[in-house]
């Protein structure tokens, strides 16, 4: 480690002599006055630089223990260069990793937000209703989308999202679609401090824009005290319970969720039992809600329709 050996080294050089950083100097040598003095906030393990016989500069790690009635320790030292040296390229590489996946998400975002332009730009030649409602509500869609990863790339952090924030976000944006100013929905959002990954994210928020939109749409019609509740707790250990009621008129008990012919329905079953193997409840009274409840884990189980539940049954659209 020194570049010397025992005979040049051992009763003729000092310990001192191979660290020529001032300031590891000092500290190592408060460090020793500390331990003879008896105190109990010396530190036995801590590392330094020493320059060898050749002057190259070497990262240590030195435990020292004192011995027993006398005034003098045993030091052992461990040479961490190579350490250190695998450590900073590991971070630099993490950095470059780091930058790659925000200018991904960016893009990725950058995209999402071009799509939904070119939608809302061709809704302004489209004139039937049935068709600009599909607009819309493609619009909404991938604005649920877009927005995980808005916030994805401002809080800097590309695998787990806060859903408070991002929940409050979405149905801000979606009610300000469907809402006229004069009829007034109260939304309440009761969201505990829940982080999720970004599939699961994208997932619950694709959930509560179709349950929002079609409670909007449909609910309240000529009612004029809407409420809206979402509710996401934890229901156990790493067991989640997204609650979603309206005191809207309800859905008849002739609609079987699981075998509902509209897009919004095949969704809502879809994300929740497949993309999430979650369990779906619907209860009819007092308006409709929703309850599912998921695993926190993403299971690695899932058979390959889950997967695609979305896709399926927007292919099931059209």
């Amino acid at each position: 480690m020194s570049g010397y050996s025992k005979e040049e080294i051992e009763g003729k050089r000092k310990w001192t002599e191979f660290v020529t950083d001032k300031h590891d100097l000092e500290r190592m040598l408060e460090h020793r006055r500390a331990r003879l003095s008896g105190a109990d906030v010396a530190l036995t393990t801590y590392e330094f630089q020493l320059v060898n016989r050749q002057g190259r500069t070497k990262d240590v790690v030195v435990k020292v223990v004192p011995i027993p009635g006398t005034k003098k320790t045993l030091a052992s030292f461990v040479d961490i260069t190579e350490l250190k040296k695998t450590e900073a390229a590991l971070r630099v590489s993490l950095k470059e990793k780091d930058l790659l996946l925000q200018e991904i998400n960016h893009r990725v975002n950058n995209n999402l937000q071009l799509i939904a332009n070119l939608l809302r730009m061709q809704r302004k030649h489209v004139i039937d209703k049935d068709a600009l409602a599909v607009f819309d509500e493609s619009q909404n869609r991938i604005r649920s989308i877009a927005l995980v990863h808005e916030k994805l790339y401002l809080t800097k952090s590309f695998s787990r999202i806060n859903l408070k924030d991002y929940i409050s976000e979405l149905s801000r944006h979606i009610y300000q679609s469907f809402v006229a100013a004069d009829n007034a929905v109260k939304i309440t959002i009761d969201v505990e401090d829940v982080i999720l990954d970004i599939e699961r994210v994208i997932t619950c928020g694709l959930l509560i824009n179709e349950m929002l939109s079609n409670s909007l749409k449909y609910a309240f019609f000529n009612k004029a005290d809407g409420q809206i509740k979402i509710s996401i707790r934890y229901a156990g250990k790493g067991i989640i319970e997204l609650l979603y009621r309206d005191n809207g008129i309800g859905i008849p008990e002739s609609v079987d969720i699981r075998s509902a012919q509209t897009l919004g329905m095949q969704l809502i079953f879809n994300l929740a039992e497949k993309q999430l193997d979650g369990t779906l409840s619907i209860d009819r009274k007092n308006g409709t809600a929703f309850k599912i409840v998921f695993k926190e884990i993403q299971s690695d189980l899932r058979e390959e329709a889950g997967i695609h539940g979305y896709a399926e049954a927007e292919n099931a659209r059209y």
